[in-house]
């Protein structure tokens, strides 16, 4: 990433550079005041640097299934080496069910065992898929409607690939409410979610012309992203570091908040 450094007399004339320089989708990495040395203060104006860039571009669709073909090839070529062949199993103890559920389901299975897992599904639990999202994975996939039965690893992948496409769809309509609710960035430490949520405030005002306000909030953690701070300064967006229940932006207002990672192994 090539970052290129504007100085301007003003936040909104450097944000106004960026977006003649950069495009639209520049990525903000650093904003400071330049000082003032010496007798220059007495007649000079304060300066803005800012540093941008573009964002990486992204693989398209046929890229990205040539990389997932290549690399299924390479995962079921270490399968075969390693012997392993699909194996029928049954609900582990640790599936984390009520002891009546489980009950209820070895008395309904009799038994009869587990269909196997798709071969496909076998590699994405072997690189750490858990057993119990591998089942049901699965399943979904064997009850997949109106799609044609693969004939090789590459195209359950691709099966793979539409199923949890469409579940996460569902999820969306279903959680779509009426409204203007908050925006709430979650995720690991490092993962990006400060950076997005930047870049989102900055294409809302500049594209759509649409007022925001940000939310910095502490957790059990302090929220160190002091840039975002100054980017809110930059875009005249106001960033929060308190949260007010009785203070409501108005209904057209995006509202966005920004937590401090979480560690994935923290519950």
């Amino acid at each position: 990433m090539n970052a290129v450094k504007i100085i301007a007399a003003s936040p909104q004339e450097a944000l106004e550079q960026v977006q003649a320089q950069v495009g639209p989708d520049a990525v903000i990495l650093n904003v400071r005041k330049l000082p003032i040395d010496g007798m220059k203060k007495l007649w000079a104006k304060p300066q803005v640097e800012v540093l941008a860039a573009a964002p990486e571009q992204e693989p398209g669709e046929q890229e990205s299934l040539r990389q997932l073909a290549v690399k299924v090839q390479q995962l079921e070529g270490e399968l075969h080496a390693r012997g392993v062949v699909p194996t029928e199993t049954v609900p582990s103890p640790d599936a984390k069910l009520p002891p009546k559920v489980m009950q209820m389901i070895r008395a309904a299975q009799g038994d009869k065992l587990e269909e196997a897992l798709l071969p496909a599904v076998q590699v994405l639990e072997q690189i750490g898929l858990l057993p119990s999202h591998a089942r049901w994975l699965s399943a979904q996939s064997r009850n997949f409607l109106g799609a044609t039965k693969p004939r090789n690893l590459p195209e359950e992948m691709e099966l793979l690939r539409e199923v949890l496409s469409e579940y996460w769809h569902q999820l969306a309509r279903r959680l779509e409410k009426p409204g203007n609710p908050v925006r709430v960035l979650v995720g690991t430490p490092g993962s990006g979610k400060t950076t997005v949520l930047a870049k989102w405030a900055t294409q809302e005002t500049f594209l759509r012309q649409r007022p925001s306000r940000i939310w910095r909030l502490d957790a059990d953690r302090p929220n160190t992203a002091e840039f975002l701070s100054l980017h809110g300064e930059l875009l005249q967006v106001p960033v929060e570091r308190v949260w007010d229940p009785d203070e409501q932006p108005p209904e057209d207002t995006l509202r966005l908040v920004d937590f401090p990672g979480v560690p994935a192994d923290q519950p």
